[in-house]
């Protein structure tokens, strides 16, 4: 589904993925590097393994309109091995 996005893509509509990815961005930003350009947090932890596979990727004409990424460790509320991740974008022009 992903890659059928990516394909059909148009300039005139906004694209929000958000999930457990491990593909090619295609054309799409990825926030969390947009925003944190030398930062290294990840998003899944287990057995010694941790790695950045949760992602917010966003058309490249909205990505001037990304404020704030975020990575909420879980380790206390639930038994997850994966983080929650937030991102806050200026969506004024959408609205």
């Amino acid at each position: 589904m992903c890659d059928e996005i990516i394909r059909k893509k148009s300039n005139n509509i906004v694209y929000i993925l958000i999930g457990d990815f491990n593909l090619i961005t295609n054309g799409l930003i990825n926030s969390y590097r947009k925003l944190n350009k030398e930062e290294l947090e990840n998003t899944y932890h287990k057995e010694g393994v941790s790695t950045r596979i949760n992602q917010i990727w966003i058309s490249e004409t909205y990505s001037n309109k990304l404020l704030n990424f975020s990575i909420t460790p879980l380790t206390f509320i639930t038994s997850s091995d994966y983080d929650i991740i937030t991102l806050t974008m200026d969506t004024s022009a959408l609205i």
